[in-house]
């Protein structure tokens, strides 16, 4: 069985395969929204902003890969509750921020969170 993780770094490395993310990005924010007819997205967005103390600097999209969207409905997290969930797409992203090298360079030293649409952000790093 594929895992959560596997499913997101396998999208991750065909954002990283296609695109650039411009220079001035400071910001990474990886959100998600509970999907109509049940589960969860998980979508990427860059800002040119970054503020640790107000996150409401992710509201601004000024970078979005083609492929910006990724749906978990399909995966054992589409069964959780929100705070799971979220628990489990925070520790699944970072473990892949902290061991694919492709991506770690993809990302440089941006920061980068998550959180829901309308809620708090946590930071991954």
């Amino acid at each position: 069985m594929v895992t959560t993780e596997e499913n997101i770094s396998c999208w991750l490395r065909g954002i990283v395969e296609s695109e650039t993310i411009p220079a001035d990005i400071k910001g990474i924010n990886f959100g998600l929204f509970e999907q109509e007819g049940g589960g969860y997205c998980l979508y990427m967005i860059g800002s040119k902003e970054y503020d640790p103390d107000d996150d409401d600097w992710a509201c601004d999209e000024d970078y979005q890969p083609v492929d910006k969207y990724f749906p978990l409905s399909a995966d054992s997290v589409s069964a959780m509750n929100w705070q799971d969930a979220l628990n489990h797409v925070f520790a699944a992203l970072k473990n892949i921020l902290t061991n694919d090298p492709a991506i770690i360079n993809f990302f440089g030293d941006r920061a980068i969170t998550t959180g829901f649409d309308n809620g708090d952000l946590y930071r991954i790093r």
